[in-house]
């Protein structure tokens, strides 16, 4: 029957009959769909649980004139995912967030889920560093951020910190005491998670 084969790779959640299904997320039992637009200009997107761990990703393909991405979301717990957004080797987070609902199909190609870019600006640089990494917000209102940072192959945390951010432009410089490897800088500002990958040189 050859409308069976299609309908297994999309819709069944047994991942052993599955043969499209990447190594990665095997070990996960449950899955949801979403249909999502991404802003101008991004091609990739993604979704991290808080511990950072990637539960699904994706690249958008273009489906009656409009650019959208079909993602499927791996995972076993309910749990919140951030939205990632991506083009040419950069990602950042979006204010998107869901939480893992296994079986759910969020969206569809009339009415997707839309992504807005976030509202605040964050860079982090030098990268790769040394000894001092500055975290530069641009935010739109004073509030908190936490910074935390930790080893992206171990998860464990290395610091954690909060900052007072003011409206405009906030300038945070870190001195992380930890060893050479790559890291996560992990900063929350409300409800809303930006990631940023920097790697530790000697």
């Amino acid at each position: 029957n050859g409308g069976r084969e299609a309908s297994t790779v999309v819709m069944n959640n047994d991942v052993t009959s599955t043969p499209s299904i990447s190594a990665d997320y095997s070990k996960f039992a449950s899955n949801m769909n979403a249909v999502v637009k991404l802003p101008e200009g991004f091609n990739e997107l993604y979704f991290y649980n808080d511990a950072g761990e990637l539960k699904g990703n994706t690249k958008t393909i273009k489906v009656d004139g409009k650019d959208l991405a079909f993602i499927t979301v791996h995972g076993d717990k309910p749990e919140l995912l951030t939205a990632f957004i991506g083009s040419n080797n950069t990602k950042q987070a979006t204010n998107k967030s869901f939480n893992f609902s296994s079986d759910a199909i969020l969206g569809s190609i009339a009415r997707p889920i839309v992504i807005e870019l976030p509202k605040n600006e964050i860079s982090i640089y030098p990268n790769p560093f040394q000894e001092e990494l500055k975290v530069v917000i641009n935010s739109k209102e004073e509030g908190e951020a936490k910074v935390t940072i930790y080893n992206l192959a171990t998860s464990q945390t290395y610091y954690n910190n909060v900052f007072k951010v003011n409206a405009g432009a906030n300038i945070f410089k870190l001195r992380p005491n930890i060893p050479a490897g790559a890291y996560v800088v992990n900063v929350k500002i409300g409800e809303v998670v930006y990631y940023n990958k920097v790697i530790k040189i000697n």
